[in-house]
C-alpha cells in the first residue's frame, strides 16, 4: 500500500512539474511571437522610411536637372 501511495505521489510531482514546465514554455513562445511582431512592424517602418527617402530623391534630381536644363 505504501508503494502505491508512493508510485501516485511521484506520478502527481512530475506531472506539477510538467505543469510549471509547459507554462514556462508558453510564456516563452508567446515571448518569441511578440518579439516577432515587433521586429515585423520595425520593418514595416524601415521600408517606409526607405520609400520616402527614395520619393526625396526622384524630387531632388528632378529639381537638378530642371536647373541643368
Amino acid at each position: 500500500m505504501d508503494n502505491i501511495n508512493d508510485l501516485q505521489n511521484s506520478i502527481s510531482a512530475a506531472v506539477e512539474e510538467q505543469t510549471v514546465v509547459t507554462t514556462d514554455i508558453s510564456r516563452s513562445v508567446s515571448g518569441v511571437a511578440d518579439g516577432a511582431a515587433g521586429i515585423s512592424q520595425d520593418i514595416g517602418q524601415v521600408t517606409d522610411a526607405a520609400a520616402a527617402t527614395m520619393d526625396g530623391v526622384t524630387k531632388s534630381l528632378d529639381c537638378a536637372n530642371r536647373l541643368n536644363g
